[in-house]
């Protein structure tokens, strides 16, 4: 779960997560939904009660970890934001990263309704 710290640094720039929304392509939020939580004009959706953010955030761990032995690497968690360092807005919040490697990790689980929407096999 994010802190109230990480909630408000997220407003301040553009990461990962709203790439799809500004892109039209997020079906629970439009791109000018997106634009009013960034300048302050509305309170993000608090998700703390959504099962499927609680899962995943329990079973982030699990899918990392196994991972990690399926690959043979190891994995650790980047608890800071990445700002760019020319372009402030740019940011990103790294599930993992593997050691030794320039590679992330983005843990994420799925239902059978979630893997039914997302495209075409491959």
């Amino acid at each position: 779960m994010l802190s109230k710290e990480q909630i408000e640094e997220r407003k301040l720039g553009i990461g990962g997560s709203d790439i799809g929304t500004i892109l039209g392509l997020n079906p629970y939020k439009t791109p000018v939904d997106l634009w009013l939580e960034k300048t302050g004009q509305v309170e993000p959706e608090d998700l703390s009660d959504n099962q499927r953010v609680h899962f995943g955030n329990v079973l982030e761990d699990v899918v990392a970890t196994e991972y990690a032995n399926r690959q043979g690497v190891t994995v650790r968690r980047r608890n800071n934001t990445i700002i760019h360092p020319e372009h402030e807005w740019m940011r990103a919040n790294l599930d993992r990263v593997v050691l030794g490697q320039k590679k992330v990790l983005e843990c994420k689980t799925a239902d059978k309704w979630t893997m039914n929407n997302w495209g075409p096999e491959g």
